[in-house]
């Protein structure tokens, strides 16, 4: 039994949470891919530029690529051209982007689409209005035609209900914790001294992009790190996104993208991560703080609890501010919150969000063969 897996995300110039998701779960099956039995795994995917291979061919799987790369092989793919094959049990994408689905029709494989989240809708204003035209479009397409709809928690599953999505066609698989490699510490710190930081510091994750928040959390920071004594700086790690440059300030850094390496020594080396985004499907750089023993001040997001972070409310700067003062100066909060985030981390492994997906994609196929 084949499952085509479509993993075009992987070829995003900004490939984001989702990307996370989709190259760890990648890698759990390629671990445990001769244990369990169970569909096997080709991914799909566009057209590498130039002369890459592309990551889907580095990931060690079977691989069809489309006839064209980015953005052609996507304004194809949304007028039903340049279609996969159809000579697979059953075709999932981890994302919204890729082929449009398929018409339901008994000769066609069964189709499963992940939607982590509608945020294009909860969060219209922070997104182009192109993008939100695309994703309306889409999921419009997905929720008419697709046999289940992946998505990663219990909070975006309702979300989904709420525009119009029958429960009984939602599956919840949430991402694992355990995907960081090893610190590589030389490089943390050669990154460290190269932007000029010798004292403590303060970490945020996210691609840069208006509903991350980005500017209220350097307000807040600005508004709080003279009370910190030694110089405090705020490491700002991630690609650019869209929605206008952030404006530099003293003592924040603007990293931009690292290595999975080279993140775990920052996550190592940090005082706490501060991580306040408007609204996420799930939020997954909390359990990666989590799971590295980093106390996390957070906004309400899926993956943050009153245990394993020190919750805020994004929209106050003074909220914020007031979440940065107390977990640099409150030593048994940082260590009630690494032993909660901890505890919070060994819940999720991406074995399990491996798993859950073989268990979903056989049923459909097995289905779809009657």
């Amino acid at each position: 039994m084949q499952v085509l897996i479509c993993a075009d995300q992987l070829h995003q110039r900004v490939s984001g949470g989702t990307g996370v998701y989709l190259r760890a779960t990648l890698r759990a099956a390629k671990s445990l891919s001769g244990s369990g039995g169970g569909p096997n795994w080709v991914l799909y995917g566009s057209r590498p530029s130039g002369n890459t291979k592309g990551e889907i061919a580095d990931m060690g799987f079977k691989f069809h690529y489309s006839h064209f790369a980015n953005p052609i092989a996507q304004k194809l793919w949304d007028l039903g051209l340049d279609r996969p094959p159809r000579r697979y049990h059953h075709y999932h994408s981890f994302s919204m982007g890729g082929p449009r689905p398929f018409p339901r029709n008994p000769a066609s494989p069964t189709q499963s689409y992940a939607v982590y989240d509608a945020l294009w809708e909860s969060q219209a204003d922070t997104y182009p209005p192109s993008g939100r035209k695309w994703h309306r479009r889409r999921f419009a397409q997905i929720r008419d035609e697709a046999d289940k709809i992946v998505t990663i928690s219990a909070e975006s599953k309702e979300t989904l209900i709420s525009l119009g999505v029958d429960s009984n066609r939602l599956e919840v698989i949430p991402p694992g914790s355990d995907h960081l490699p090893n610190a590589d510490l030389e490089a943390g710190l050669r990154l460290l001294k190269n932007l000029g930081i010798q004292g403590d510091f303060l970490i945020s994750v996210s691609t840069l992009e208006p509903r991350k928040n980005l500017k209220r959390l350097i307000a807040a920071f600005c508004a709080v790190a003279r009370e910190f004594g030694d110089p405090m700086s705020l490491v700002i790690v991630g690609p650019d996104g869209w929605g206008g440059s952030i404006k530099p300030e003293k003592n924040v850094y603007l990293v931009g993208r690292v290595a999975e390496s080279v993140l775990s020594a920052l996550y190592q080396k940090a005082v706490a991560m501060i991580y306040v985004p408007l609204e996420e499907g799930f939020g997954l750089p909390v359990l990666e703080a989590n799971a590295a023993c980093l106390p996390v001040v957070s906004s309400k997001v899926p993956s943050a609890t009153y245990e394993n972070t020190l919750m805020v409310d994004p929209r106050s700067e003074t909220s914020i501010a007031e979440g940065m003062r107390r977990v640099v100066a409150e030593d048994q909060l940082r260590s009630s919150l690494v032993t909660q985030g901890l505890m919070t981390a060994n819940e999720f492994s991406w074995a399990e969000t491996y798993r859950a997906h073989q268990r979903l994609f056989a049923k459909l196929a097995s289905t779809g063969s009657e």
